[in-house]
């Protein structure tokens, strides 16, 4: 095994991991491993790794050689390797507990097993035993009897943890995002219904029937509010009733916050259902001068700020974006911006809309005609089939009566609507979020995020619900390893951004499109049309990652019978993919000097 340099008929160079074999007496080489993209050290390293599996590799031989051997057990290590790395370097022990505790190694191999697959506390157990997870944290022996011990314990550390998070990530001064969602409650055989309405299982307070601000209203449901640094890393979660308001969720987050994390200056940034403009009153109101807001009007409050004839139109198709005060926003300011490719993607979706309304009527319009149909009723039950879908009553006015049918194109409507495309409106009580220094070309941007950003963690994200514990205690350590397990998630996924096809990282500095939803770059858009990553690995999202890791497996060969029996495991040899995916881990160690860096 060594390191060779190849010279190129171009002139230039190529350096090769190269193994020596013997063929027909003669001594050869073949290529192990491109290794040109690494510096001197990191090729040194390969070079010793080779090494270490190909002495391995000659005392499999010789066991052959003494005897029969057999392959015993192989089970994929690769993804937990890259796990286990991760949350090393986030020191997720110190975090979870700084004593050494079997609880701590149980929550741990939890949050592991969820990164891989979540499952059920029962089928935990299982994914620990079919990856080498089990045996790098030694839960072996551990049952689901032991998980939800460790799950107890952990609740009573949850306020200490979520403290040290926000120390880590939330410093004074700086925006966090605010989610919330319902998560469905399942258990049927538990459930109690109460004269009042509520539902409750076996004591259970948190599981309500109240609105599902996801759609749907059944089963019962749990409140789940998140909060996130200003990249959009989860720091915090908090659970509440079922059937609490929005009101009722917002006001005890923002109290933890400025209670519980002692932070007195700060800018929640949520969207316009997290933050409505009731909410913005009541901020105001309950809380000083060092808790500001970044949040988006509703439509309607669009509409009428064009409806301003003070609204200069032609400045922002000039500008892109403006920034402006108004008498109806006392305290705030107001910013507009427009992405002409949001805009055009609009127009095709309301001249498919258009187009295929009209040829629903057309075909009314026929039979009508042909007397096929003709009775008043009926005309209106079939015209309603087109008018009950979404945005196509506006824009068309519809006339019929027994025998006769027709209708019109709203001219008028069609327009208004077209006004409002392609752009998206900030209101915050920042005294000032656009200034002409350097550092404004990324403000400029993230006003326009207001926890739309791609890169911010949500709580579908966390991959939470369904709930099927039968306690409150249950229900919220359940949600806090999840919300854990997310943590050391969202940082991998920024680690290995240039291995799916999700954007590499920001558009750069002074780009003049600051579109309220990530843009995807043009290498992003390349990634996604060709289907690789550098042009050699296949690019894929996060869950495909660890897939593709889960290739790299320990086997476990024996040779022997009886006291003689002997076993040796092998790792099997990394492949390019997974020496860049173990290698791009290591930013995770940057991401906090990063991150503070930029509020100092």
């Amino acid at each position: 095994m060594s390191l060779d340099e190849i010279k190129n008929k171009n002139g230039t160079s190529s350096w090769w991991i190269r193994e020596s074999y013997r063929e027909g007496g003669k001594v050869k080489k073949r290529a192990v491993l491109n290794v040109t993209s690494y510096t001197e050290d990191e090729r040194r390293t390969l070079l010793e790794i080779h090494k270490r599996r190909m002495t391995e590799r000659h005392r499999v031989t010789s066991m052959f050689f003494d005897g029969p051997a057999e392959i015993i057990r192989s089970l994929p290590a690769g993804h937990v390797s890259a796990i286990l790395k991760a949350m090393s370097l986030l020191g997720m022990e110190e975090l979870v507990c700084p004593t050494c505790s079997p609880f701590r190694d149980i929550i741990l191999g939890i949050i592991a097993a969820r990164i891989i697959e979540p499952k059920s506390k029962s089928e935990t157990v299982d994914v620990w035993a079919g990856c080498s997870l089990g045996g790098a944290l030694g839960l072996g022996d551990y049952t689901q009897e032991h998980i939800y011990k460790a799950m107890d314990w952990l609740l009573e550390r949850q306020t200490d943890i979520q403290r040290e998070l926000a120390r880590r990530h939330i410093p004074d001064g700086s925006r966090v995002f605010i989610d919330v969602s319902s998560i469905p409650f399942h258990g049927e055989r538990s459930l109690k219904f109460a004269r009042n309405g509520a539902v409750r299982a076996g004591g259970c307070e948190l599981p309500r029937c109240g609105h599902s601000r996801d759609g749907g209203s059944d089963p019962p449901r749990v409140n789940c509010g998140l909060v996130a640094d200003r990249r959009g890393c989860p720091v915090a979660i908090s659970l509440f009733r079922g059937n609490a308001s929005h009101l009722a969720v917002l006001l005890p987050m923002v109290d933890m916050l400025t209670g519980e994390f002692g932070l007195k200056d700060l800018t929640m940034v949520g969207d316009r259902g997290t933050i409505s403009g009731r909410h913005v009153e009541i901020l105001r109101w309950s809380f000083d001068d060092g808790t500001d807001w970044l949040t988006a009007p509703s439509h309607p409050a669009i509409r009428r700020i064009f409806a301003d004839t003070r609204t200069d139109l032609g400045l922002l198709d000039e500008r892109d974006v403006i920034e402006f005060s108004s008498p109806d926003y006392p305290g705030e300011r107001l910013v507009l911006c427009r992405n002409p490719e949001v805009r055009d993607r609009q127009e095709r979706l309301l001249a498919s809309l258009l187009k295929g309304t009209s040829a629903f009527f057309d075909r009314i319009k026929a039979r009508v005609a042909s007397g096929a149909l003709k009775d008043a009723e009926a005309i209106g039950e079939a015209v309603g089939l087109a008018k009950d879908k979404p945005g196509a009553s506006r824009f068309f006015l519809a006339e019929w009566g027994r025998g006769h049918f027709d209708y019109a194109l709203k001219q008028d409507a069609v327009d208004e609507a077209r006004k409002l495309f392609g752009i998206f409106a900030v209101r915050t009580s920042l005294p000032d979020i656009m200034t002409d220094t350097e550092e404004s070309g990324r403000e400029r941007r993230e006003p326009g995020n207001v926890g739309m950003d791609s890169g911010a963690a949500r709580i579908e994200d966390l991959r939470i619900g369904p709930f099927f514990h039968f306690t409150d205690e249950r229900i919220r350590s359940h949600a806090f390893v999840a919300m854990l397990s997310g943590y050391v998630r969202w940082h991998m996924k920024e680690a290995w951004r240039e291995l799916i096809h999700s954007d590499p990282g920001p558009e750069p500095e002074g780009s003049p499109n600051p579109d309220p939803r990530r843009q995807e770059s043009e290498g992003a858009k390349r990634k996604e049309s060709a289907g690789t990553v550098d042009n050699f690995t296949q690019a894929s999202n996060f869950q495909g990652v660890l897939e593709r890791l889960k290739t790299a497996a320990i086997v476990t060969v024996a040779s022997g019978r009886g006291d003689a029996r002997t076993e040796l495991e092998l790792r099997t040899r990394p492949d390019a993919f997974e020496l860049r995916a173990t290698r791009l881990l290591d930013k995770i160690s940057n991401m906090y000097k990063d991150h503070w860096s930029a509020h100092l």
